[in-house]
């Protein structure tokens, strides 16, 4: 791809995001968080431009501004009532419990990997409830998310390839992992809500969806990583079974993804991030790949010693900074340092939001607040299924999330059948008898 974008003009690029999510935000606060998702995109970036952030750390600033998003938001609209998701709040509190009696925290690695997971983890969870109340709410951190994607997808399609890899990158020091991470948000958002919302829009908005699609692909193709491509195919899956439309409806939106990515493969025949994920079906190649076999090395360690901690694990960072292995696996790594109780109350969560959805109020397919609801569920499934071999503890935030943004989804669905029963008892209540008193 041509280099249109160079290293002096990224931060118009970073203006951009941040204009955008204030123009998102005139319609719905929950675009305030979206910084806080999406801050290991930007951190390293803002640290080497601003020397202000050697003092001030940028997640720190962006979950403040997430939290006054919530306040505020609590405040400002009242009248909805916030349906708190204790149970999942108590699984991570069980989670935090267990990780801080296991934890060494006398050692300095120790102390940082659990505050962070202390402090962002817990606005990961507390923060989506009180900000997302209403299916606008819901629409507005889609739609951001989109713009999101089709920023960093395009950016990376045309800047500077990244040192040693030859895969475009975001921003400096940008993990191409996240890149394609982005990029496979986009897409289940678009194979979520599709085709539901396009049918009252015409023929543009269905170019539009495509012209979505194929720019997402194009950037996770470009970025390499296979991952969160090999993360992304049984999400779709996922979404076969979590539709409530007709088998045609279903198979429509997720055969999408897969026809605009072999367009993809057309229009990018040579390029050297398609070429890795394509690698992925030569055996030879996989096992001579040196990313891959350190992660399967490191994934035996953690089988075979994560019983020496049986009940309460060895303890955070034990792993990673005593050992000198990273598991590349969140649920590994609560494995390994929480051990049974730990990785417990973490698959609790998962639970949590499988069953929230499950026993959701049934709307008819083509409603709004059904396919609105829909990427919230989806998007959690891709964390759920990444977790297994992607993630650590210092970046589980955006699991934890989209766990709570799908709990706060199903609120949401509760709060609009609650709203329905009672406007349609409302002329019931008041029978004739009384009106005539």
């Amino acid at each position: 791809m041509p280099v249109l974008i160079t290293e002096g003009e990224r931060v118009f690029v970073v203006m951009i995001f941040f204009l955008g999510i204030l123009w998102f935000a005139r319609k719905s606060p929950v675009a305030l968080a979206v910084p806080f998702y999406m801050s290991n995109m930007f951190k390293a970036w803002f640290l080497e431009n601003f020397s202000v952030f050697e003092k001030f750390d940028y997640t720190v600033i962006v979950s403040l501004l997430a939290l006054v998003a919530a306040v505020g938001s609590a405040l400002r609209r009242p009248v909805f009532r916030v349906s708190i998701p204790w149970s999942l709040y108590l699984s991570f509190g069980g989670l935090l419990a267990v990780l801080y009696l296991s934890t060494p925290l006398y050692s300095g690695w120790a102390m940082r990997e659990y505050l962070q997971l202390l402090g962002f983890g817990g606005v990961a969870v507390v923060v989506p409830a009180f900000l997302i109340r209403t299916t606008e709410d819901l629409m507005v951190l889609w739609r951001t998310l989109l713009f999101t994607t089709m920023l960093v997808s395009l950016t990376s399609l045309f800047s500077p390839l990244s040192y040693g890899s030859s895969r475009g990158i975001f921003l400096s020091e940008t993990d191409m992992i996240g890149v394609g991470r982005v990029c496979a948000f986009g897409i289940l958002i678009v194979a979520a809500m599709s085709p539901h919302f396009q049918r009252s829009k015409g023929l543009s908005a269905r170019i539009l969806t495509l012209l979505w699609l194929l720019i997402a692909l194009a950037g996770m193709a470009h970025s390499g990583s296979r991952g969160p491509f090999l993360h992304a195919i049984p999400t779709l899956l996922v979404l076969l079974f979590a539709r409530r439309d007709s088998f045609p409806g279903k198979t429509s939106a997720v055969l999408i993804a897969p026809v605009v990515f072999l367009a993809v493969w057309f229009l990018l025949p040579a390029d050297p991030g398609l070429e890795r994920i394509a690698g992925l079906g030569d055996l030879e190649t996989v096992e001579r790949t040196p990313s891959l076999d350190y992660r399967f090395r490191a994934w035996d360690f953690v089988l075979d010693t994560w019983n020496r901690g049986l009940i309460l694990g060895q303890g955070i960072g034990v792993c990673e900074f005593r050992e000198g292995v990273q598991p590349h696996s969140l649920l590994l790594e609560i494995l390994f340092s929480g051990g049974l109780l730990g990785v417990l109350c973490f698959l609790t969560m998962g639970v949590l939001v499988v069953v929230s959805w499950a026993r959701r109020p049934v709307f008819p397919a083509h409603e709004r607040v059904e396919w609105a609801s829909l990427p919230g569920f989806i998007l959690a499934a891709y964390g759920a299924i990444a977790s297994t071999t992607a993630y650590s503890v210092a970046s589980s935030r955006s699991v934890f999330f989209l766990f709570s943004t799908s709990m706060a989804a199903v609120s949401v669905m509760r709060q609009e059948a609650a709203r329905r029963a009672t406007d349609a008892a409302g002329p019931q209540a008041v029978g004739p008898g009384r009106q005539a008193r």
